[in-house]
């Protein structure tokens, strides 16, 4: 199953211009950042680029939905980048559980 998350506030760091869909991403947990469970993206030849959206439609995964789902980092895959300066990612090697249908 693909997970999808929403990285937002690019604006607030280096923006999107320099980034391609297939660019890997670390995903880490901000274990001391004041808002609960905030997970920032890296880029490594930036450094932090955004964070994994609270808040999301039913298409991505907010990231109070991965937390637990990965130790202190994850990797992640970038997706498409959006007019409004979202990036999607698609993120690797998640603990999700399987759901029935």
């Amino acid at each position: 199953m693909d997970i999808f998350v929403s990285i937002v506030d690019c604006d607030c760091f280096w923006g999107t211009d320099m980034l391609r869909r297939g660019d890997k991403l670390t995903l880490i947990k901000e274990k001391d950042n004041p808002f609960p469970e905030a997970i920032l993206a890296v880029y490594k030849p930036l450094g932090s680029i955004g964070y994994v959206a609270d808040l999301c439609s039913d298409s991505f995964y907010s990231a109070g939905r991965i937390y637990d789902k990965f130790q202190d980092e994850a990797e992640a895959e970038i997706s498409f980048i959006l007019s409004d300066g979202s990036v999607i990612c698609r993120v690797k090697n998640l603990e999700m559980p399987k759901v029935a249908m």
